[in-house]
């Protein structure tokens, strides 16, 4: 489990993104994207609108997460393990780092 030194949020002024701390990696993320505790499948279906259901669209998520191996080997990092339903917000500032925002 992840303690509150290792959570660190930074505002910066600069180019009008959110950078997120974890062990020694920044990941910055876009102010127009909201990081919290997102679901799986609510996380899924912002990438994949498109799916024919949650279920169709974890599957392309997770798809997409595990061939981006430095996103999945950072994840792991964190505490993910297959059979989780829910991202940290940690885990989904990696995931928009790496994988980039969802589409609107």
């Amino acid at each position: 489990m992840m303690n509150l030194s290792t959570f660190i949020s930074v505002f910066n002024q600069q180019d009008m993104n959110r950078n997120y701390q974890f062990q020694q990696v920044v990941f910055s993320v876009p102010d127009g994207f909201k990081v919290r505790m997102y679901g799986k499948a609510e996380l899924a279906l912002l990438y994949f609108p498109q799916a024919a259901n949650s279920v169709n669209a974890r599957r392309m998520l997770m798809r997409m997460l595990v061939r981006c191996k430095e996103c999945y080997r950072m994840l792991c990092s964190m505490g993910y393990q297959r059979g989780l339903h829910t991202f940290t917000p940690m885990m989904v500032a990696c995931i928009v780092h790496y994988c980039g925002v969802p589409p609107d």
